[in-house]
């Protein structure tokens, strides 16, 4: 399987890492390498939208960092585009280990701080409402946004004792991607849950700036 990426920046070259494991890595320089069977996009969040159109075009499995896209009608128009191929978005607290285990639930808090020069909210958001809504969370949700250089995260669970070993979140997710592309499977965070994802995240935004 020839694996294609863009991108090999901050999350880029942990994918670089790791694809050699399941496959043949083609770094890819701004255009869809015709002889590649999937593209993992890891460019900046404002050319994603760009890039998951060309590879669905050229009729590849994706892989897309979060967020996906910038706006709900993005997204409707990526699903337009969809065939028989594999898309996946890389909601990766979805493939953390605990995270999953961690139901029922009756608060999840999360906390971040603020990065110059980026669109905050659409970076750090997916992260809670993905994890949101594979949980089907029913309890009380809180986001902290906190403007400070440094970074803070902070997850609120309950106490119970985890005895299994830990796994790399990124490298669940890629196995998960490529388990699905050999065996014509939905990813658990397919089309269908990013939807989901930047419709609460665009209800979120016009609640919290009226």
């Amino acid at each position: 399987m020839r694996i294609g990426l863009l991108g090999t920046g901050k999350w880029g070259k942990h994918y670089a890492r790791l694809i050699p494991e399941y496959g043949e890595l083609v770094i890819m320089n701004r255009k869809i390498d015709p002889t590649v069977d999937c593209v993992v996009i890891a460019t900046p969040s404002d050319t994603h939208f760009k890039y998951i159109k060309e590879a669905l075009k050229a009729n590849k499995h994706v892989l897309v960092e979060k967020p996906m896209v910038l706006s709900l009608k993005e997204a409707m128009e990526v699903k337009k585009l969809l065939r028989d191929k594999v898309f996946m978005v890389a909601h990766q607290y979805c493939y953390n280990d605990e995270v999953r285990k961690q139901r029922p639930l009756e608060r999840i808090s999360l906390t971040h701080s603020n990065s110059a020069g980026r669109n905050f909210f659409w970076e750090i958001a997916p992260h809670l409402f993905s994890v949101v809504d594979l949980l089907d969370f029913k309890g009380k949700v809180e986001l902290k946004l906190i403007n400070t250089p440094e970074k803070i995260r902070e997850w609120m669970f309950d106490n119970n004792k985890l005895e299994e070993p830990k796994t790399e979140p990124l490298r669940n997710e890629l196995e998960h991607f490529i388990d699905c592309v050999k065996n014509s499977k939905t990813p658990l965070t397919d089309i269908e849950h990013a939807l989901r994802v930047i419709t609460n995240m665009e209800k979120y935004e016009i609640q919290h700036t009226m």
